[in-house]
């Protein structure tokens, strides 16, 4: 009797409680799922054709992309305010030979400003700031993150104000990172891994090795 009447005191307060709960859970759900969904918010975005491509400031960020070929694709992107690299391209060859440059074709339309070459296709968000590397057969090869792409931390480092920059991709399941042969660590696959890259030299002529995805680029060193 006595373990009934405990069984059965149990039952009516989970009757009384439940609907709470219930009614918790069901008033705090709009506000999870918002926190989760919701991108933030971005400044205002404005394109333009460039000679060498395309041009875009992204709020306080402006963004220059050039064709150096058919298949090779330049990106800078600073800081408005920041010295530029944009005039002094950073090659050891002249700009003739590192990047002359090929034919393109640039289509805006309310979302996004699509600039084509014969074999790749880069893709600027109206909406979000990101690119997206594709080929012109539609195959996507990299891909910027939609929520906050790039961001820059400013710094002063041997009295030199600098950047901390930082660029966010949303890689494919299948996709991996190699290569960064300074680092001695025995891991191939460097996908979800921290990796500090820092340049300190100790002879004018040593070599680096850039890391490689195997969708599509190489990621230069510092």
């Amino acid at each position: 009797m006595g373990t009934t009447g405990r069984r059965t005191g149990l039952i009516e307060y989970w009757k009384c409680i439940l609907p709470a709960l219930l009614l918790l859970a069901v008033t705090r759900m709009p506000a999870s799922a918002q926190l989760s969904g919701d991108l933030p918010p971005l400044p205002q975005i404005s394109v333009s054709e460039a000679k060498d491509g395309l041009a875009a400031t992204i709020g306080s960020e402006t963004l220059h992309i050039s064709v150096c070929a058919d298949t090779v694709i330049h990106v800078v992107a600073s800081p408005v305010g920041a010295a530029s690299a944009v005039p002094e391209q950073p090659w050891m060859l002249a700009p003739a030979e590192s990047c002359p440059g090929a034919k393109f074709r640039l289509v805006k339309d309310a979302h996004a400003a699509t600039l084509t070459t014969a074999a790749l296709k880069v893709t600027f968000s109206l909406e979000r700031g990101n690119l997206t590397y594709s080929t012109v057969g539609g195959e996507n090869l990299l891909q910027e993150w939609d929520a906050v792409p790039r961001t820059y931390e400013p710094d002063t480092v041997n009295g030199l104000k600098t950047f901390h920059v930082s660029d966010r991709f949303s890689p494919v399941a299948t996709e991996a990172y190699y290569g960064l042969g300074q680092h001695q660590s025995g891991m191939f696959n460097y996908r979800g891994a921290t990796v500090e890259l820092r340049t300190i030299p100790t002879s004018p002529f040593r070599c680096w090795s850039p890391a490689r995805a195997t969708r599509c680029c190489g990621i230069p060193p510092p």
